[in-house]
């Protein structure tokens, strides 16, 4: 009797148990990122539904859709791209589409009936398929990643990578970014493959390593380009395509019958003493090179690649120049890639531009302005990458003078310039000779002599160039030989001496004839002085006597043929006594004293 209430108890706990159950369904859901999925609440009573309560709760998102039975009314606080998939008239089915990682959580329903509450509990889990690439950062190097999976993928490496370093990186949306290293163990170069597994793969992907690296290379050198792609089977072919900027080419190589072919330049060649035509080799490389070689190496296994980018470095053509005493101008002209110039002192209002030429090359100029009226020497420091170290330019400009220290010498002077100015002569001179000297504070002096090689004159100009020039400058004089110079005086000397004396000759006629004229009138006066006196007493006196007394004219043996005609008579503007008469004279022709005489 004592074992029955027992034996009830025990019995109606099981039901309890079994009903308990029967009423909580829990289960995982798988879906995919950017698909559409349908979740299904499994708690269907078999007496008529009173309710039903979609209950969810994600990573960033709390809400609830409701259905009430009695009424029909629904609620809903979710998002637009939760909804109830159309043609369940008990609202048991909730649609998702497209399903992303923010739906990823718990959605419970909660069903209501006469018999009870009943609960569906889903847990969502949203899977992303990782982003899977394979790199090569150096020739002894591939990485491998899978990029922003959920959950984290699985990487593994053929062949088999004991050194190989696998890290994990959690992202705040959850989702697992995996990155696993392999380092080549030995010196032969290994042709890698990455395999990388994710519940959101049908199959494992394989990446074959694209050895993908940048090669830099000095304009004019020797470059050698290795196609690192080598399969461990027998080679069937290998292609390296050509892309640069101006050209599109291919050299190709079959392994069957040993043929190749090739439309590239002829400085692009395989180099000697490689079989399998893995090495390409360019001499002399040029910017024109520039670009990216692509080798394709093929094999029963498949194509692997080697993707190089070949960059071309020039190195720039460095000048520093004055344009005015308060301006100095450093150029860093066709450098690849642009150079990089600073100042010192440093210089806060200097203004830096770049001209990108159509070869791709770069010209820096910087330009520094003096900010105080003190002079300052200033230095352009370029650097570049093809430059073992920085350049330094400091620039003075040279003083340029031309002296002759003798007729058959010249010497011009490029003094205390910064570098040295370089002195040519015109016409040429192959025996000028010119010296350096270099100053304390690293000025330099250059003296060029130039001196006469032929008997000629000659007009020599001296052309300075320096940096601080924006043109060279020309200074001329005249030079003679030793030899030229006696020849000269031989030849010239009397032709100068014939000069000077019949200049002499000319300037002595010219101021001495007046004298002579005088001269020859006043003989022919002196010839007739004592006809003059005997005339004064007669025939003179007895003619200004009649003209005083109003007689007529002189008498008729006075005339003008007479030796008085050499005093040569003026009008007689009023008739003067015999007292006070003097004798009037043409001073042209003969003084008073040289008559009296």
């Amino acid at each position: 009797m004592n074992l029955f209430p027992k034996t009830c108890c025990f019995f109606s706990l099981l039901a309890f148990l079994s009903v308990l159950s029967e009423t909580v369904t829990k289960y995982t859901l798988n879906a995919r990122s950017g698909q559409e999925i349908a979740i299904n609440c499994s708690a269907r009573p078999s007496t008529q539904l009173s309710a039903r309560i979609w209950k969810i709760k994600t990573h960033n998102m709390n809400c609830v859709m409701s259905f009430r039975a009695q009424d029909g009314k629904t609620f809903k606080n979710c998002s637009e791209h939760l909804r109830w998939k159309p043609g369940y008239e008990t609202f048991s089915v909730l649609l998702i589409n497209p399903v992303g990682i923010k739906d990823d959580g718990i959605y419970i329903c909660e069903t209501s009936s006469v018999e009870g509450t009943y609960f569906s509990n889903i847990t969502l889990n949203v899977q992303v398929p990782p982003v899977v690439t394979l790199t090569s950062e150096d020739p002894s190097t591939a990485v491998c990643r899978a990029s922003g999976g959920k959950p984290a993928a699985n990487i593994s490496w053929h062949p088999a990578c004991e050194s190989c370093i696998t890290e994990q990186q959690v992202h705040p949306d959850r989702t697992v970014s995996v990155i696993s290293t392999y380092r080549a163990s030995s010196e032969h170069e290994t042709l890698v493959r990455c395999v990388v597994s994710h519940p959101t793969f049908l199959e494992a992907q394989n990446k074959t390593a694209v050895n993908k690296y940048t090669l830099n290379a000095r304009s004019g050198q020797e470059i050698a380009i290795n196609c690192s792609a080598r399969p461990s089977t027998q080679l069937s072919a290998r292609i390296w395509k050509i892309t640069t900027h101006n050209m599109n080419c291919i050299m190709v190589f079959r392994a069957h019958d040993g043929k190749t072919f090739k439309n590239c330049s002829e400085h692009l060649r395989w180099k000697p003493g490689y079989e399998t035509f893995s090495v390409l080799l360019i001499n002399p490389v040029g910017i024109k090179d520039d670009g990216i070689y692509i080798c394709e190496t093929s094999n029963v296994d498949g194509t692997y690649f080697s993707n190089i980018t070949l960059n071309v470095q020039v190195p720039p053509v460095v000048t520093l120049t004055s344009e005015d005493p308060s301006t100095a101008v450093c150029r860093a002209s066709g450098g690849k890639p642009a150079a990089n110039i600073s100042w010192h002192p440093a210089c806060e209002s200097c203004i830096t531009e770049q001209q990108v030429h159509p070869d791709k090359t770069v010209t820096v100029v910087s330009t520094y302005r003096a900010s105080s009226e003190h002079e300052t020497l200033v230095t352009c420091v370029v650097s570049h990458p093809t430059f073992l170290e920085a350049q330094n330019k400091t620039v003075v400009p040279p003083v340029v003078t031309l002296t002759s220290e003798d007729p058959s010498t010249a010497v011009c002077r490029a003094s205390r310039g910064k570098p040295a100015a370089n002195i040519s002569w015109h016409p040429a001179c192959e025996s000028c000779i010119t010296e350096q000297q270099v100053h304390p504070d690293r000025t330099v002096t250059v003296v060029s002599t130039y001196r006469a090689s032929n008997e000629n004159e000659t007009l020599v100009t001296c052309v300075v160039s320096h940096p601080t020039f924006l043109e060279a400058q020309n200074k001329t004089i005249g030079v003679w030989s030793s030899g030229g110079l006696q020849a000269a005086l031989t030849i010239r000397l009397p032709i100068v001496l014939c000069f000077i004396t019949f200049s002499s000759i000319l300037v002595f006629l010219l101021f001495k004839r007046p004298q002579v004229l005088r001269r020859s009138y006043k003989c022919a006066c002196s010839q007739n002085t004592s006809l003059h006196r005997k005339y004064e007493n007669t025939e003179a006196n007895f003619a200004l006597q009649k003209v005083v007394q109003g007689g007529s004219d002189a008498p008729a043996s006075v005339s003008a043929d007479s030796p008085v005609a050499c005093q040569p008579t003026r009008e007689v503007e009023a008739v003067k006594t015999y007292a006070n008469y003097t004798p009037e004279v043409n001073t042209v022709y003969c003084s008073v004293s040289e008559v009296a005489a």
